[in-house]
């Protein structure tokens, strides 16, 4: 490929095109879906981590798939890709976003009890 008139190898391209995309997703997610403040750095490193594990799994299970099971590549990417989407919202919750120290849970009885101390 050539841009600008320099060569640049395709797959340059697509690590600096996913780079990009992974930042554009986080900041959609920092800011409009699960809205939190503060720990751009430490949720950003976590939000990678993420993607990275979500990556490696659904590369790993497309090959078993294929050559492993003989399932038509299309069918199979298809059905890795729904389950990478679910784990990815799912490592989101629970581990990018979520406040350190606070679970779910635990951020729920904290409104309780404050909700019982009000006049």
């Amino acid at each position: 490929m050539s841009w600008r008139g320099a060569s640049i190898n395709y797959l340059v391209i697509a690590i600096a095109s996913n780079v990009l995309a992974i930042s554009n997703a986080y900041l959609v997610h920092k800011f409009f879906v699960f809205q939190t403040r503060g720990n751009y750095v430490r949720e950003y490193l976590k939000y990678l981590m993420i993607y990275g594990v979500s990556g490696i799994f659904g590369v790993s299970l497309l090959a078993l798939l294929v050559s492993g099971f003989g399932v038509n590549v299309y069918i199979a990417q298809a059905g890795v890709i729904c389950g990478q989407a679910l784990l990815n919202f799912l490592g989101h919750l629970k581990f990018s976003f979520r406040a350190s120290g606070i679970t779910q849970d635990s951020g729920l009885e904290l409104h309780r009890l404050i909700d019982r101390h009000d006049p």
